[in-house]
């Protein structure tokens, strides 16, 4: 950054939208020499609904305004998503303040991205100095792990561990740091209420937050009988709220588990409520999916032995043993491609064989091109996805999806790097109904729903071996892990929250009438003292009506003793 930056015209005007905290965190440095008081590095600890996005992208263009080089500021972000998004306010910021020299400037911005994108980016850039080839893969953990176990093998090695240094050891860097402590997402009482159970974590950098979003309305912990009853008060409070006018694109139904929601989504199906579902099991986690893009990634790079020993075992007649002698055969050639036009066909492998080698080989001499390569492998593909899957249909429209989501990619390389580093959250037999309607509810993991928010929040089963996991009881960071999760999903409300305590769950594995079933108690980041911060409701609510009818039959007494003797009689 140039130290020398001039003064911005209608500085105060773009900058009179932030407040205090916001407002330091955006011009920290700016106009102070090198070395200056004021130039050391800064960390902003920025709570939930804060304006984190906001406070990030006018930092950005207001030292672009300030004269700094775009090209010469890196923007991470965690997603692409909030990466389009920062950059779409760094172009509207800097229109304000720039007017028509806006355009070369914000095109100029190209160093913005992803932590792993931007990583990859300057690991292919520089692949030559480190000794590393261009065409490197990248896997995904599943594949990752894979191939660590196949080197621990190969090697021998047992698996080692190293120390990462601490918080404490990280926080030390920095000499000042900026706090923003202001919600503008939620209400007061919403807010009360999660900063009750995020302050009883073990540790926390983030202050208490705070808003001048007033409201009556405290969140409800609302106790239901068993999952059932849970569908129904949501798909209930659903459509209520949307008779009111709330869409129901503004409102959500979040849980730790993609299956929790099972139960609701058979109730949102038969009531013709649509929905859309995200979370669960990842689009790239989908065997056919992993197939097609192992196929890719093989053609990319034929060194990438975890993809050629997945795509070689799609063939009929070649095993893993198979597999390896053709990796090693390509391993040892200078042209893998044009070694593997002289590997002796496997037996029983028969024509798909003959395929598979023309395929690759028109790959390797860029013979189809990007994207027309896509297509070609599903075309490959499609006689083995019938021959080792069921519900080929819906396979099939996976690949069609996968396929057009390649043509917005101006390389295979591009491709396969972005979609394995920031993957499509859900595969299609995970998404839910089709959409009946431009208006829907949406269901999301706490995981997905990060970043995210709506008017109105339902946060399902709130009860301990669902929040916190039953499988995430072991260590006490885990359980901290847990502690987060609701708190995340608690600060995706703006107006309104529902936290259902079921009171009994089934047990699996049982008759479909089967009436086994354990009790539940309420989630233990929710403990007593923190009662009087929600509304509590039982539901469903006895009508007088009902009330009276059980009164009456209470009142009913029939001798049946006496009434068997006079059967006898």
């Amino acid at each position: 950054m140039n130290p020398e930056l001039s003064p911005v015209p209608n500085c105060d005007d773009y900058l009179s939208r932030l407040n205090d905290a916001q407002r330091q965190a955006v011009t920290h440095g700016t106009g102070v020499p090198a070395g200056g008081a004021d130039s050391s590095p800064l960390l902003v600890i920025a709570g939930a609904g804060s304006g984190k996005t906001n406070t990030l992208a006018h930092r950005v263009a207001h030292l672009i305004a300030l004269g700094a080089d775009p090209r010469r500021i890196l923007l991470l972000t965690f997603s692409r998503r909030a990466s389009v998004e920062m950059t779409r306010r760094v172009e509207r910021i800097c229109k304000t303040v720039l007017g028509d020299r806006t355009g070369p400037l914000a095109d100029a911005l190209t160093w913005a991205g992803t932590f792993h994108s931007i990583g990859a980016r300057l690991l292919r850039e520089y692949a030559q100095q480190i000794s590393t080839d261009p065409a490197f893969s990248i896997h995904d953990r599943e594949d990752s792990a894979d191939l660590m176990n196949l080197i621990r093998h190969d090697l021998g090695f047992s698996k080692t561990e190293k120390r990462f240094p601490g918080k404490g050891t990280c926080l030390a860097i920095y000499s000042r740091v900026v706090t923003l402590d202001r919600n503008y997402r939620s209400t007061k009482p919403i807010l009360d209420a999660a900063n009750a159970v995020i302050g009883e974590a073990a540790e926390r950098f983030t202050k208490d937050l705070w808003t001048e979003r007033a409201s009556e309305e405290k969140p409800r912990l609302v106790t239901i009988w068993d999952d059932t009853a849970q569908a129904n008060y949501i798909a209930d409070r659903v459509l209520e709220e949307r008779e009111a006018g709330t869409p129901m694109k503004q409102q959500a139904v979040l849980f730790r588990a993609s299956h929790h929601s099972g139960t609701l989504e058979v109730e949102l199906t038969r009531r013709n409520i649509p929905f859309v579902k995200f979370g669960g099991l990842k689009f790239l986690d989908s065997a056919h999916v992993k197939d097609v893009l192992a196929l890719l990634r093989f053609a990319q790079n034929p060194r990438d032995r975890i993809a050629g020993f997945r795509v070689l075992q799609l063939l009929p007649g070649v095993g893993p043993g198979s597999a390896r002698r053709v990796l090693d055969t390509m391993g040892e050639s200078a042209h893998p491609f044009e070694a593997l036009k002289d590997v002796k066909a496997p037996q029983r492998s028969g024509e798909a064989w003959v395929g598979f080698v023309n395929m690759l080989t028109a790959f390797g001499s860029h013979q189809v091109g990007w994207p027309g390569e896509i297509a070609a492998v599903r075309y490959w593909y499609e006689p083995h996805l019938e021959r080792l899957h069921e519900d080929v249909a819906t396979r099939l429209a996976d690949l069609v999806q996968l396929e057009q989501i390649a043509g917005g990619y101006p390389s295979r390389e591009k491709f396969l790097t972005e979609l394995t580093l920031d993957p499509p959250d859900a595969t299609s037999d995970q998404a839910g109904v089709p959409l009946l309607d431009e208006d829907y509810l949406i269901l999301s993991t706490i995981h997905s729903a990060k970043e995210q928010e709506w008017k109105n929040v339902f946060v399902m089963n709130a009860v301990d071996g669902c929040i916190p996991s039953d499988l995430a009881t072991g260590e006490q960071d885990d359980i901290e892990e847990e502690r987060r999760l609701l708190y995340v999903a608690m600060t995706r409300a703006k107006d309104s929250l529902d936290i259902m305590v079921p009171q009994r769950f089934y047990v699996h594995g049982q008759h479909s009438r089967g009436d086994r079933h354990v009790y539940a108690s309420r989630t233990r980041f929710i403990d007593r003292d923190m009662l009087p911060l929600f509304e509590a409701v039982s539901w469903p609510v006895v009508k007088p009506e009902e009330q009276a009818r059980q009164e009456a039959v209470k009142s009913v007494r029939i001798d049946m003793a006496a009434r068997l003797r006079g059967m006898w009689s």
